[in-house]
């Protein structure tokens, strides 16, 4: 949840709330492979969390699993929060960089790799490959 935003001429700082729990590449790698019930709550988890992006035309443009937090109420529960960061590199997707490559190597869809023109579909794609990974 954004709280506030300062501008200064040379900064814009953003004023998020604190996301506790972990990066979900770091609790990846202690549990993997993950059992299939518990990438499926997480990638519920995340595609609500894209939808909700997408509906306002924002592209992430580097999901990737280090950019997720994760936090479990309890370690045996299935009620799993996670937390998108890092939107250094989002953009509305009305925006003309929309043909620019950005991202992280490994997670980045074909079309961003050619510099071809992209929407939605190249989070959806960096997902396809968190899932993967899990």
């Amino acid at each position: 949840m954004l709280h506030e935003v300062f501008e200064t001429p040379s900064h814009i700082i953003l004023v998020m709330e604190y996301a506790k729990g972990e990066r979900l590449i770091d609790y990846v790698i202690e549990h993997s492979p993950l059992p299939e019930k518990e990438a499926m709550i997480i990638m519920k988890e995340l595609l609500e969390g894209l939808v909700h992006l997408h509906s306002l035309d924002i592209l992430h443009r580097d999901l990737k699993l280090e950019n997720i937090m994760m936090y479990k109420e309890k370690k045996d529960s299935e009620r799993i929060t996670l937390k998108l960061i890092d939107f250094g590199l989002s953009v509305k997707s009305n925006n003309i960089e929309l043909f620019k490559r950005s991202g992280t190597p490994g997670y980045v869809a074909p079309e961003v790799l050619l510099a071809e023109t992209y929407d939605t579909l190249v989070d959806v794609f960096s997902a396809g490959v968190i899932l993967f990974t899990m």
